[in-house]
């Protein structure tokens, strides 16, 4: 449970810091805007809940 929980952290905070840094520095690449602004969203939105999703139905089923 911990090893999860500093995964969502780090997902969190690699999401937050991209927005950041997209939102300090207007003149960069534009492979680092796309980045910022489309990629890590959709790792987040996407990914990453479906990677906890399929935890839960582990642990329940070892509940079972």
């Amino acid at each position: 449970m911990f090893l999860f929980l500093n995964y969502n952290l780090f997902i969190v905070g690699a999401y937050r810091l991209a927005h950041l840094i997209f939102f300090l520095i207007p003149l960069q690449p534009l492979h680092l805007r796309v980045l910022a602004s489309h990629v890590l969203p959709y790792l987040y939105n996407h990914l990453i809940i479906e990677w906890s999703e399929l935890r839960f139905d582990a642990m329940d089923a070892d509940l079972n």
